[in-house]
């Protein structure tokens, strides 16, 4: 297994229920690919470089994980078909 890094960006017409709700989603999909979640960031709204489908802001958390290499594509399509995701980026940590 390998450590990661995720920052995702989720739509900021979000309320912070529903951004919990995206969260905790969010942590399913690690788990659920054989992942273990070990720090978890949540930033908040932050104004955006330049418009994503018209948004100027987005919700902005951070997810360290553990995974096997082989599983983190199929983690990005589904992050990839979310309409809840504007953006995605999956790092690993520490060559």
């Amino acid at each position: 297994m390998h450590n990661y890094e995720m920052m995702v960006c989720y739509r900021p017409d979000l309320d912070e229920e529903s951004a919990g709700a995206l969260s905790q989603r969010l942590n399913a999909l690690v788990t659920n690919q054989g992942g273990e979640v070990s720090k978890e960031n949540t930033m908040g709204r932050r104004r955006l470089a330049y418009p994503i489908r018209h948004f100027h802001e987005g919700f902005y958390q951070v997810v360290t994980f553990a995974m096997a290499p082989e599983n983190v594509a199929p983690l990005e399509h589904q992050l990839g078909l979310d309409e809840d995701v504007l953006r995605h980026l999956v790092i690993r940590e520490g060559e």
